[in-house]
């Protein structure tokens, strides 16, 4: 498994991020949330919830972010069900499959809390852990497996911003824009009445100025006339 350096920071702390692929938030308090101009200028940023208590959260993001005054353990199975849905029905190109942001000691209690709610597998774990390098971080990542594998871990701490290691897979396995929606072009004039035309295609044959003869079918998906 290939694993990707990506930096996080607060909105507040942006200006702070090195170059490269990073992750911001769509959510919480005072100075956290990223603005649309931000997320406009780092496109494919990890889009994470840091909802703080009883404020309005966001179901097309890619991570919910577990820790004290944040997301609540008894939140994180509907959050969850909520994004799988999002990601299914996409309602936002380029969402990510749920995935909840962790210190390595709420591991256990987050897990639990998905399964209590009826969330058994699909959601995956960014784990928060500064006690060890980055090859260490890669490591684990590239090992994660089973019904909560682990998508990232978070090694180091910078002050401004933190860094980690994220799945390229989990960072790739997007949702996609739905696909857009033809509606036949049916030929101007009598074609457009079906009580009088009962077939789908039309072609037309007639002499040119030339004297040649020549036919055109008519395309229903362009709504244009082409030469045979």
């Amino acid at each position: 498994m290939v694993t990707v350096l990506v930096h996080d920071a607060t909105g507040a702390n942006y200006s702070h991020l090195p170059e490269g692929a990073a992750a911001g938030y769509t959510t919480g308090s005072e100075g956290i949330a990223w603005t649309a101009a931000q997320f406009a200028d780092k496109p494919g940023a990890v889009r994470i919830d840091q909802t703080p208590a009883s404020g309005i959260w966001d179901s097309e993001a890619d991570v919910d972010d577990y820790e004290k005054g944040a997301v609540q353990l008894n939140e994180l199975a509907g959050r969850a069900k909520a994004r799988m849905a999002a990601f299914s029905g996409n309602l936002r190109p380029g969402q990510r499959h749920p995935a909840v942001y962790c210190s390595r000691s709420s591991v256990t209690p987050v897990v639990n809390a998905l399964i209590a709610g009826g969330v058994t597998s699909g959601v995956g774990l960014w784990i928060a852990d500064w006690s060890g390098t980055e090859a260490q971080a890669a490591a684990e990542v590239e090992a994660g497996s089973g019904p909560f594998p682990v998508i990232g871990r978070q090694f180091e701490n910078n002050g401004e911003y933190d860094t980690s290691v994220l799945s390229q897979a989990w960072l790739s396995g997007v949702s996609a824009a739905p696909a857009p929606v033809i509606t036949p072009k049916v030929p101007p004039g009598q074609w457009n009445d079906p009580r009088i035309w009962s077939w789908k295609a039309a072609c037309i044959t007639g002499a040119g100025l030339d004297g040649n003869a020549y036919t055109f079918t008519y395309n229903t998906a362009t709504g244009a006339w082409s030469k045979v």
